[in-house]
């Protein structure tokens, strides 16, 4: 199949033609304040939130993972990574992207007719941004292929690159200090995985215990990204876990979990990875080390794509 780039249908090339691109006169973005941390309780676990999907400017751990690319951009061409068409990853860069006046070319599988017919979540603000998307069997090839013809910088999936150190060692100093100024010195600490590459940078740069779940692979597969990224560790810790259900498939009791940890806390989570994490926090919360933060990752600007996944799956009625 042929690999197709595509600003797509008439409905997004109308929303990409309004956008107004910044120039490179854009003065630069400000360094991020500290992101809330705060004592929630649910379901009779009491710990801490890091509410990291209130980190600006650009929320969750993808936008901590981005601060390192910034001071390699000057002179860049273009952007160019690949994923998921709902990926989080990918809106995050189309921001990045469009501040500093590049383009992203972002790379996919073939979409499904009614997607590309309507976009809508993550895709259609990213497309808004001006990114292009190209289609075909083989985005990582293609992607690679696509940096080198352009001379573009090639960012991983999932943002998973050793620049990703210098935006979560920042996040280790806030959860230090801000630890501090709760009184403790120790703690530990609890998120979901997709590449790892989040929960490997804490953990480099805490002196406490990080704690994970892979939620798109396996445990072995966390361990090979690890290993790939800094093979010298130290390495976070993976918690068992019941096999998951295949990456982002709705499933009832993920959704019963989100619902009740969103309206126990007043908290929005996402519903992709954190239902997985929290529901090991209720298994291993209270037996792992004190106090217990939680990271909250972002994300939730998928949120809108997974309910109508749910509702196309009759597990969320419309």
């Amino acid at each position: 199949m042929p690999v197709r780039t595509r600003l797509l249908p008439n409905a997004v090339h109308r929303a990409t033609t309004s956008v107004t691109l910044l120039t490179p006169s854009t003065p630069p973005l400000e360094p991020p304040a500290a992101s809330p941390l705060q004592w929630v309780t649910w379901r009779g676990l009491r710990f801490l939130l890091k509410r990291d999907d209130l980190s600006a400017p650009y929320p969750g751990n993808k936008g901590r993972k981005l601060a390192g690319l910034v001071p390699s951009l000057a002179g860049c061409p273009a952007l160019v990574s690949h994923g998921g068409a709902q990926s989080n990853a990918m809106l995050a860069l189309a921001r990045l992207a469009r501040h500093h006046a590049l383009v992203l070319h972002y790379h996919t599988r073939p979409l499904p007719r009614w997607l590309r017919a309507q976009p809508n979540g993550n895709l259609a603000e990213a497309l808004a941004l001006g990114m292009q998307l190209v289609e075909g069997p083989t985005p990582q090839r293609s992607a690679q292929q696509a940096a080198e013809r352009m001379g573009a910088r090639l960012v991983p999936q999932g943002a998973a690159m050793a620049e990703a150190e210098v935006g979560l060692a920042q996040l280790a100093h806030e959860l230090q200090a801000q630890l501090a100024a709760f009184g403790e010195r120790q703690a530990s600490l609890l998120l979901p995985s997709g590449t790892g590459a989040t929960a490997l940078y804490l953990q480099r740069h805490l002196a406490w215990p990080v704690y994970t779940l892979p939620c798109v692979g396996t445990a072995d597969y966390l361990r090979r990204q690890w290993h790939a990224l800094a093979p010298e560790g130290p390495f976070p810790h993976i918690l068992d876990a019941a096999k998951p259900a295949p990456f982002g498939r709705p499933r009832a009791a993920s959704l019963a979990v989100w619902r009740d940890a969103c309206a126990a806390t007043g908290v929005t989570f996402d519903l992709l990875y954190d239902p997985i994490a929290l529901t090991a926090l209720l298994a291993h919360g209270a037996t792992l080390p004190q106090p217990l933060i939680y990271l909250h990752c972002g994300g939730v600007e998928g949120n809108e794509t997974m309910l109508a996944r749910y509702r196309r799956e009759g597990i969320l009625e419309h």
